[in-house]
């Protein structure tokens, strides 16, 4: 750090009454952060910026862009990613985790932040169904709700087929979700999509037993 002189210099033999200090600034490290909210970032995302870097997390639900304070960011880098979530339909971008209306935005500004700055994505969440295909069971009305809502009792419904048990239920997800752990009882929460339950029956013991009387005898 320099010291302001006490006395002028002199240059020439006069002395110099106007001495202009010019201070030199260096940017500090900036980050945006972009939170898709538990949706998946499309893997084609790659925006091209000079001095910045692009990472991402494991699971590609969130991106971060390394810079400077005041970076400038190129038009075509400034579009948010494409992304998707199972069971949910994509609403906007905002600025503040709470989604307040006015930090609603369509892009990413024109420089990059002083400090750091996150963009999250909302979703809506879309209709889920479970369906019951009992065979020649008992029929068992179709439950529906949206995705993510809790579902208060997990305790499957029974059908009723005569002479056959159900020993489990095979379970299928239109999203390919992992069902396998509720073949015998309801997931706690609606899944994405539709979720076919398809009872398994296996035939119960049966006994056929012949009545018959020989003439002149009691029943054998």
């Amino acid at each position: 750090q320099s010291q302001i002189p006490l006395t002028f210099p002199v240059v020439d033999g006069k002395p110099v009454q106007t001495i202009i200090y010019t201070a030199k600034w260096k940017a500090l490290t900036s980050t945006i952060n972009i939170n898709a909210g538990g949706g998946t970032i499309d893997s084609g995302y790659n925006p091209q910026i000079d001095g910045a870097t692009v990472s991402f997390n494991k699971d590609k639900t969130t991106a971060k862009l390394g810079g400077v304070t005041d970076l400038a960011i190129p038009t075509a880098a400034q579009a948010l990613p494409s992304i998707s979530r199972p069971g949910y339909a994509f609403d906007a971008w905002y600025t503040t985790p709470d989604f307040q209306p006015a930090s609603k935005v369509n892009s990413i500004d024109a420089k990059f932040p002083v400090g750091e700055k996150t963009y999250y994505a909302h979703w809506i969440a879309e209709k889920s169904y479970i369906y019951f295909t009992t065979g020649n069971g008992s029929s068992i009305d179709t439950m529906e709700g949206y995705t993510g809502d809790p579902i208060a009792d997990t305790k499957l419904p029974v059908s009723v087929r005569e002479g056959y048990t159900n020993t489990e239920w095979n379970v299928v997800n239109s999203w390919n979700i992992d069902m396998s752990a509720y073949k015998n009882v309801l997931p706690d929460t609606f899944p994405a999509g539709t979720t076919t339950y398809v009872a398994n029956w296996k035939a119960n013991p049966a006994t056929i037993t012949f009545d018959y009387q020989v003439p002149g005898t009691a029943n054998k």
